[in-house]
């Protein structure tokens, strides 16, 4: 039997609206990890800037990446994991991402 996963636009809209409800005036971040679990970074991130997310969180540099690639320009990315690798760090610094 083949697996799939459906995600719901309109349950991620409701999520989303209960997280700025129990943070109030907080800024909240949605964590992106691996390529946000194997469902698509780019298209989770868009659908979550849709409900007005601007800030990220990601564990890989390259991730940072390929959100400014898919045109999150002006949104913050946070990586969440500590580095002292030279590629990671150019990545960071490259995706003006904040460490």
């Amino acid at each position: 039997m083949k697996k799939r996963v459906v995600i719901s636009r309109d349950k991620i809209t409701k999520n989303v609206s209960l997280a700025r409800k129990k943070a109030g005036k907080t800024e909240i971040y949605a964590v992106l990890k691996s390529n946000a679990y194997g469902h698509g970074i780019e298209k989770l991130a868009a659908e979550l800037r849709t409900n007005g997310i601007r800030r990220f969180a990601v564990t890989e540099p390259k991730d940072a990446l390929r959100l400014r690639a898919a045109g999150f320009l002006d949104e913050e990315i946070l990586i969440i994991r500590s580095t002292a690798c030279e590629s990671d760090i150019k990545d960071i610094i490259k995706a003006t991402a904040t460490a």
